[in-house]
């Protein structure tokens, strides 16, 4: 991030997670740190597909950094095709259909059986 982060509006995390942590190279991260790692440049929207990092212990932390615009992330555990077509959908209807993120999330939400995933800013997850 700290070459060419501040080019990026949006970053995509891919892996595995836990209520309080996104597991990376045998290390738990909290939300927080992932969000000061995240420091460079414009806020950014953040997608995670690492299951359960939608939970308060890790979503909280992440959504409330000054680099963090927006969190999209799983509450339960996230099938990677499930994931995968969450995630296609959301970027479909936000960035080639021109919905705010507000509404594609939800349309992608609501439109795919069995996706469980929360929308948080500033440390509150969005209704």
């Amino acid at each position: 991030m700290s070459i060419s982060g501040a080019a990026f509006s949006h970053v995509i995390l891919i892996g595995h997670g836990t209520p309080s942590s996104l597991l990376a190279m045998g290390t738990e991260l909290p939300g927080a740190e992932v969000g000061s790692m995240l420091n460079v440049g414009n806020p950014k929207v953040v997608i995670s597909l690492a299951c359960s990092t939608g939970k308060t212990a890790f979503a909280r932390g992440l959504s409330k950094s000054e680099s963090v615009r927006a969190l999209v992330a799983p509450f339960r555990e996230a099938h990677g095709a499930a994931a995968s077509l969450f995630l296609q959908t959301l970027l479909h209807k936000h960035l080639l259909m021109g919905h705010e993120f507000r509404t594609a999330f939800r349309l992608a939400n609501d439109g795919l059986e069995g996706t469980h995933f929360r929308h948080w800013r500033g440390g509150v997850v969005q209704t």
